[in-house]
């Protein structure tokens, strides 16, 4: 999986859809819960890349399909690509960890941080909470609530 540089900004958008995922003002682990395995043996956990401030409208104001409300009602937390990509550089080395752009018809910031399914459970535990404690450097509450 190649990533260019030039198409991805530096920051990256993580919404909250719960309060529940934040516990005494720090992130937990859950709010980088992964999908299910796709067909390329990745599992998704998707962001907003932050191109600009209407990626920034577009996360905080974005519908659940299942309920008529915002969907991340606890804000967004802030992720800085190239601090994931130095601190984490083993799993993208090895491509445990990866990132795609990958628009939706809501979306077109949307993307994903891919993690490889074959690891253990500790492993991808490990990276959720390195992915968490980077992200509890800058969580915005959702305007829109």
């Amino acid at each position: 999986m190649e990533n260019n540089e030039e198409i991805y900004p530096q920051k990256m958008l993580r919404g909250i859809s719960s309060k529940n995922f934040i516990i005494e003002g720090i992130l937990t682990e859950d709010v980088f819960n992964l999908d299910p395995v796709r067909e390329d043996g990745y599992c998704e956990i998707s962001v907003t890349w932050y191109d600009n401030q209407e990626a920034f409208d577009v996360i905080m104001s974005q519908k659940s399909d299942r309920r008529d409300e915002r969907q991340f009602q606890a804000g967004a937390a802030e992720l800085d690509r190239v601090e994931i990509a130095t601190k984490m550089k083993a799993h993208f080395l090895s491509e445990n960890l990866s990132y795609e752009r990958r628009p939706t018809a809501n979306n077109r910031y949307h993307g994903n941080l891919l993690v490889k399914n074959n690891l253990s459970k500790q492993m991808k535990r490990l990276i959720k909470c390195g992915l968490a404690t980077f992200a509890n450097n800058k969580i915005y509450p959702n305007p829109n609530v």
